[in-house]
C-alpha cells in the first residue's frame, strides 16, 4: 500500500518503525529516497553494532521531486556517532533563471573605477609631499605615501594565521603507507572479516612508524640547514 512512497529496495524486514514512517510518508506525499536504488548490503545498513547491522536512516523527498534525485548511498568508513554511518544523495537542483530586465536595472558599485581612482589619489599624495633628502629618504616617503592610500581606499583585512595541517614533512612513504592503510580500512568496512582487520591493524602501525621517521628525518635536516638560508626558508615554510 505504499508504492508512492517506497521503491522496493532495501535492508532488513519491516518492523513498527517502518510502517510509522512510510505511513507518515504517505500522509505528507513523501517518497524515501534510499528504497528507490538498489545497492549492495553494505550501502544499504546505517547502523552496525557487533554483529547487528540495520537499516535505520532515510532521507525522504517530495514525490515530485524524486525524479531529482540521482543517487543514494552510504559512505563507508565515515561515521556520524559511534555506530552510525553517513548517509547521502545526489541531487540535481536547477538552475535559477534570470531575470534580464531586473540584472539591467540593478545599481552596481563601479569597481571599475578603483584603479584610475586610487592612481589619481597617490599622485595626489606624491605631488603634497615634500622630496628632499635621500634616495633612501625619498623611496621610504613614497612606499609610506602609497600605502597609506591603499589603506584608505581597500581597508585592512583581519589577518589572522591559517590553521592548516602540519604536512610539510610529508614525502612519497608516508603518501603510499597512508593510501595502502586507507584501502585496507575499506576493505575491513565492507566485508567486516577478522583478517581483513587484521591486516588494517598492522598497516596502521606501520603508517605510524613511516610518519615519525619522515618527521625525524625532516626535522634532522632542518636544524643542520638553521645556520643556512636555506634553513631560514624552510622555518618560514612551517611556520
Amino acid at each position: 500500500g505504499y508504492e508512492g512512497n517506497h521503491g522496493g529496495q532495501g535492508y532488513g524486514e519491516r518492523n513498527t518503525e517502518g510502517e510509522n514512517v512510510l505511513r507518515m510518508a504517505q500522509a505528507h506525499n513523501l517518497a524515501v529516497v534510499d528504497t528507490y536504488f538498489k545497492k549492495q548490503e553494505h550501502y544499504l545498513v546505517t547502523y552496525r553494532s557487533g554483529n547487528t547491522q540495520r537499516q535505520i536512516d532515510y532521507i525522504l523527498v517530495k514525490r515530485q521531486l524524486l525524479k531529482r534525485v540521482k543517487n543514494c548511498k552510504v559512505i563507508l568508513g565515515e561515521c556520524l556517532t559511534g555506530q552510525h554511518r553517513l548517509l547521502v544523495m545526489d541531487y540535481k537542483t536547477e538552475r535559477a533563471k534570470k531575470n534580464k530586465a531586473k540584472l539591467e536595472m540593478e545599481r552596481k558599485i563601479k569597481w571599475w573605477c578603483l584603479k584610475e581612482k586610487f592612481t589619481e589619489q597617490v599622485a595626489d599624495n606624491w605631488r603634497r609631499e615634500n622630496w628632499e633628502g635621500t634616495a633612501s629618504e625619498m623611496w621610504n616617503k613614497m612606499a609610506r605615501g602609497t600605502l597609506t592610500v591603499a589603506e584608505g581606499t581597500l581597508g585592512i583585512s583581519k589577518g589572522g594565521r591559517l590553521q592548516e595541517k602540519e604536512t610539510w614533512w610529508w614525502n612519497e612513504d608516508v603518501q603510499e603507507v597512508t593510501k595502502d592503510k586507507k584501502i585496507k580500512f575499506k576493505r575491513w568496512q565492507k566485508a567486516r572479516q577478522k583478517e581483513d582487520f587484521d591486516e588494517y591493524i598492522i598497516v596502521k602501525r606501520q603508517t605510524k612508524r613511516v610518519v615519525a621517521k619522515a618527521k625525524a628525518m625532516a626535522y634532522a635536516e632542518l636544524y643542520q640547514k638553521l645556520d643556512s638560508r636555506e634553513g631560514e626558508k624552510m622555518v618560514y615554510r612551517i611556520a
